[in-house]
């Protein structure tokens, strides 16, 4: 029986098991005013383009579909740039998955939206060398979602086709059920309610977020756990960046790995 709330891998696999066993899988591009089922899957990626890798090995291997991965280019936590994270977007896009911007303005919000991500796309499209036809929002606010922003030629996954805004208490039935989990809370990971536990057969759009740095081959259940992962994850890699890059720290390695860093 897979536990339920392990961020596990299979737990993974059997949520989207079943809800594409209800509905059928289908990408932004696909969706139009006259679609009346489907179920979306994004990732936005926060932390690790590694684990974002590694789960879209996992979708392509063990289910053979495909879903849209969603990279910041202003991220301090990783560097989409540099010659692994560039190699890894582009296995990602060769597995068949769809590329997308992931766009962060909550303190800095330009008053020319449109032009702000254009650049970033133009960078992130040269840069990869890959083409981006989609961005998605890290963090909106309601003043954000609220405005239902349409910029020619990209997909916004809060257009009104694939999510339903709404203030206040939440409808008895919303024409799109949105799913993510979150760390907005130590206790519920699953703050708009877990996948399995709504009455499927009475859904009929489905949009599901999924971040990847919640989810390994064992799982946490801790989210003290799961962080403390990914700080030692990427020690490691500062660790063999300054050994590939910087011959003095290589020559004190032996001795680093005496401290506890």
């Amino acid at each position: 029986m897979v536990n339920k709330g392990s961020f596990s891998y299979e737990e993974y696999l059997n949520i989207v098991r079943q809800l594409m066993s209800r509905l059928p899988l289908m990408d932004y591009a696909e969706v139009n005013e006259q679609t009346e089922k489907f179920l979306i899957i994004r990732h936005d990626v926060e932390f690790s383009v590694g684990r974002a890798y590694q789960l879209a090995v996992l979708e392509k291997e063990k289910l053979n579909i495909t879903t849209s991965y969603f990279f910041q280019m202003r991220n301090d936590a990783y560097n989409i740039f540099s010659e692994q994270n560039i190699e890894l977007i582009k296995k990602i896009r060769a597995l068949g998955h769809k590329i997308g911007a992931h766009i962060y303005f909550e303190h800095n919000r330009p008053d020319n939206f449109a032009d702000y991500l254009a650049k970033d796309i133009k960078v992130m499209e040269a840069c990869l060398d890959l083409s981006i036809d989609r961005f998605s929002y890290h963090r909106p606010s309601p003043q954000i979602l609220e405005q239902h922003i349409k910029i020619d030629g990209l997909i916004n996954p809060y257009d009104q086709k694939y999510f339903t805004y709404y203030q206040g208490e939440k409808p008895a039935k919303l024409p799109v059920l949105y799913l993510a989990e979150s760390n907005k809370t130590l206790n519920n990971r699953w703050p708009y309610g877990y996948p399995l536990d709504y009455d499927l057969p009475k859904v009929d759009k489905i949009q599901l977020l999924i971040h990847p740095y919640q989810w390994t081959s064992g799982g946490y259940e801790d989210n003290l756990d799961l962080f403390l992962s990914l700080i030692k994850e990427r020690k490691l890699e500062m660790i063999q960046t300054m050994q590939r890059n910087c011959q003095s720290f290589a020559k004190l390695l032996e001795k680093i790995k005496k401290y506890d860093l």
